[in-house]
């Protein structure tokens, strides 16, 4: 199958960790992100340790906002330079820009991704031990979220 278990030299399929709120559709292997929502918070907040397996990746944190019809209202991403790593956990606040839409919300996501380098070679990943290859895993960037919170102000 393709998965990150090391029964070969190499990996064949590396994809970075997600955290998210939605389902999962199990036939096609892909998130379908959002949940039933009907306010407008100010922002998110969140703690993370990160631990990057190279210094030109990072973690992405975003929440959206979406109408009835799918239509975006509104996106808060964590700025990619502050992605970076933390060896205890660090809290991160981010804030919406509603750019004066007025659509209802309907439905929203949080979503947190481990990394978006997610090549299958060293650089990206720790290969595991020679010896080990019969229940090893190649391992990526290392991402762990604590007391995600929603900010109404």
């Amino acid at each position: 199958g393709l998965d990150n278990n090391a029964g070969g030299g190499n990996p064949e399929n590396v994809s970075a960790g997600e955290l998210y709120l939605g389902d999962y559709d199990a036939a096609t292997h892909k998130p379908i992100y959002g949940i039933d929502f009907n306010s407008r918070p100010t922002g998110f907040s969140f703690y993370y340790k990160y631990q990057p397996k190279n210094s030109a990746d990072y973690f992405i944190a975003r929440m959206v906002l979406l109408d009835k019809l799918g239509n975006l209202i509104a996106q808060a991403d964590l700025a990619a330079s502050e992605a970076i790593k933390a060896d205890s956990y660090t809290k991160k606040t981010v804030y919406f820009n509603y750019n004066n839409v007025v659509s209802k919300v309907d439905k929203m996501y949080i979503l947190f991704k481990s990394g978006v380098k997610v090549g299958c070679n060293r650089d990206d990943v720790d290969y595991p031990a020679a010896t080990n290859l019969s229940n090893a895993e190649f391992i990526g960037s290392l991402l762990y979220i604590d007391d995600v919170e929603l900010i109404y102000e």
